[in-house]
């Protein structure tokens, strides 16, 4: 009988429940050695407790249920501590006006939104038709703003964009007329065509949000945004930007050409009279997404895990994988879209995957690679994804 009792001693949880069973069964078999042995293992169980998760892992060892602890699922991991509840504004309803007006192009919409969530510049690449122009135009009607297209080219002037003084011959003097950059939503069409001259304007609007005429600094409208777009693999005619200009670009989104089923979805609303966007949103709603996005909880290994992100582009270029690598502003930028993110999936915490799904846009702008002209974009975009693929995940 004391064998018997050893064996299920042995093998038995030694948890405050089983142990109260335990000390109930010797005392009424009389067993003061059992008795002893259960305490013994009792107090050595206890003393050893490992965390609840790990019990999961540990296979049963008897016919007792053990305990069951549930696991938590990943995310939860990055959930703000108590006390600390972000508010998550909802921006469905911009979302699904702009993805009624745009068709086939989800990498486009998800983009403007987090542009539009963070208060950061986009920078829309694609071949024409892929409708990088009615996107830009979408976003300013459906938050009620003011909006103004650019149409870059060799030609344009600083005074084209930001303004000038005009001299007014009824009381001889000079007054400032404002350029079309004065408005909240600035679409720069094909930027690449601008002068340097123009580039620079625009570089102080974007940065600044201001702009200088004459001698007098005016502040830009709040919220301002700069959409630009770019023609694909145009070389007659361009003036490559800057790398300075590229890096004020929150994002750069790359649009493919629609699938077969989207061009058809194209083809037969040509057709009909698409309805103009509405609004549904008004530029205090921006102004609080936009308090709402940095107020976002971003755990401490998330912020480290961007860190490495970014200085694996520095890495790689040390062994010349690339000519330049990433600076700190695209970390700023990784961090501001992935919590423009988390808002737009309705947490109020990021998550890993919300860095995963916006470094490549927040870096394919930033880093240069060697011989870059030799190289298509596909290879360009296969090879910084290898090198992104360096950094361990979470």
């Amino acid at each position: 009988m004391r064998e018997v009792f050893s064996r299920i001693g042995s093998r038995i949880w030694c948890d405050t429940h089983s142990l109260g069973v335990v000390l109930i069964c010797a005392a009424l078999i009389e067993r003061r050695v059992f008795l002893l042995a259960a305490a013994i293992a009792g107090a050595a169980r206890l003393l050893r407790r490992r965390d609840p998760q790990q019990e999961l892992a540990e296979p049963e060892t008897s016919g007792i249920a053990a305990p069951r602890f549930l696991a938590a699922p990943p995310e939860a991991e990055f959930a703000p501590p108590r006390g600390i509840d972000p508010a998550v504004p909802d921006v469905s309803h911009v979302r699904a006006t702009l993805e009624r007006a745009v068709i086939g192009q989800a990498a486009a919409v998800e983009a403007l939104m987090l542009g539009l969530i963070a208060g950061g510049h986009i920078l829309l690449e694609g071949a024409p038709g892929t409708g990088k122009t009615m996107a830009c135009r979408t976003v300013a009607r459906a938050i009620d703003a003011t909006y103004s297209r650019i149409q870059c080219n060799a030609d344009l002037t600083p005074a084209d964009v930001v303004g000038c003084e005009v001299f007014d011959q009824r009381d001889l003097s000079f007054g400032v007329r404002l350029g079309p950059v004065f408005a909240n939503v600035v679409l720069a069409d094909e930027i690449n065509r601008a002068p340097a001259r123009v580039q620079a304007a625009l570089l102080e609007a974007m940065e600044e949000r201001s702009v200088t005429i004459a001698t007098e600094t005016r502040a830009l409208p709040d919220p301002f945004f700069v959409l630009a777009t770019m023609n694909e693999g145009e070389a007659d005619g361009v003036f490559p930007l800057p790398a300075a200009q590229l890096d004020r670009f929150l994002l750069k989104v790359v649009l493919d050409f629609p699938t077969a089923e989207e061009e058809l979805a194209i083809l037969e609303r040509s057709g009909t009279r698409a309805a103009s966007a509405r609004p549904v949103a008004s530029l205090d709603n921006v102004r609080a997404w936009h308090v709402a996005a940095r107020a976002m909880y971003c755990a401490p290994r998330l912020m480290r895990y961007i860190a490495d992100v970014v200085r694996v582009t520095r890495a790689a270029a040390e062994c010349g994988d690339l000519e330049y690598g990433a600076g700190p502003r695209a970390g700023l930028a990784i961090l501001r879209a992935a919590r423009a993110r988390a808002i737009l999936a309705g947490r109020n915490y990021v998550v890993p995957a919300d860095v995963r799904s916006v470094a490549l846009a927040a870096l394919r702008h930033r880093v240069t690679f060697a011989h870059s002209y030799l190289l298509a974009r596909t290879e360009r975009e296969e090879r910084l994804r290898h090198i992104l693929a360096r950094v361990p995940p979470l």
